[in-house]
């Protein structure tokens, strides 16, 4: 997750450096079975330098549209958004939790509580997690609208197309370790 310029920094640097490993495994292997691995981590490292250049280009955008929340009643709504958009996607306290990194019990643990406690960075995770899923489900829509020619069917999100709604800017990101509570 890139929250800051300093982030952003390392998300740079550290694309130049996959970059610079890819170019050094495109090199011709000694025999099929290097080539082979090679490619597969190559394949590996490119996926990486998608995810950050993604993760760096939101959070140019977040920078342009400026801060989200105006009011407190947007803030104290955000638990009943993130619940019902969980719930919109059709998605088990289970699965959120596994694309959280997070036990089903902690999930139920956030929602039971209405999210009190729950650190700000936790709350951006879940918000991306769901997010994410949403844009997925409009890219395959929009593909199949593409391929077969049918009216845009769309998606309606919970929070609105600028994510949680709170005087503060989420990035995409990666959340390791435990919760932060």
């Amino acid at each position: 997750m890139i929250l800051d310029w300093g982030d952003y920094a390392r998300a740079e640097s550290r694309i130049s450096m996959l970059r610079a490993r890819c170019d050094r495994l495109r090199q011709p292997a000694a025999d099929v079975r290097a080539a082979a691995n090679a490619a597969i981590e190559v394949e590996r490292l490119e996926n990486r330098i998608d995810e950050l250049n993604s993760h760096m280009r939101i959070y140019r955008d977040t920078l342009r549209r400026g801060p989200v929340a105006t009011t407190v009643m947007e803030i104290i709504e955000i638990p009943d958004k993130l619940i019902a958009r969980r719930i919109g996607l059709g998605w088990s306290q289970t699965k959120l939790a596994k694309a959280c990194g997070q036990s089903r019990q902690v999930v139920s643990g956030y929602e039971r509580s209405r999210f009190a406690g729950v650190s700000l960075k936790r709350l951006i995770q879940i918000d991306h997690v769901l997010r994410l899923e949403e844009l997925r489900r409009r890219a395959r829509l929009d593909d199949r609208e593409i391929t077969q020619g049918k009216e845009k069917l769309g998606v309606v999100a919970i929070l609105g197309s600028e994510g949680v709604a709170c005087p503060f800017r989420a990035a995409d990101g990666e959340f390791e370790g435990k919760d932060e509570r």
